[in-house]
């Protein structure tokens, strides 16, 4: 039902300086190792419209493994599975992401695909 959103960034136009976002590096969703995985509920009103869709998120993995900082980057159709997608990823738990033997921060994205039952 998920799958990573991994896009790298647009290049720079000739001439321009590129600027990287601040925060945490991003990484795959593949590359986070899942120690909880919540599926996003489908709400009563999707099922009743039969009506498919999807929810493009980023979100910051904690330290702890925690989901932080969840976005919505796009959806469509625009707001029918935004709650739904938001409440499933903020209970998603990862292993911690380990560097140089400490647990860190990472930034990753997915797109959440719905459809109807």
């Amino acid at each position: 039902m998920a799958s990573a959103a991994d896009q790298p960034p647009a290049p720079a136009p000739t001439g321009a300086v590129a600027t990287v976002p601040a925060g945490p590096p991003q990484v795959a969703l593949s590359s986070l190792k899942f120690k909880r995985y919540v599926k996003p509920a489908t709400p009563p009103r999707a099922r009743s419209d039969d009506t498919p869709g999807w929810v493009e998120l980023r979100f910051t993995v904690a330290a702890d493994g925690h989901t932080r900082a969840i976005e919505i980057l796009e959806s469509s159709p625009p707001g029918l599975y935004d709650r739904a997608a938001l409440a499933a990823v903020n209970r998603w738990r990862f292993e911690p992401v380990i560097d140089n033997g400490e647990p860190v921060e990472r930034r990753s994205a997915v797109r959440l695909r719905f459809q109807p039952e």
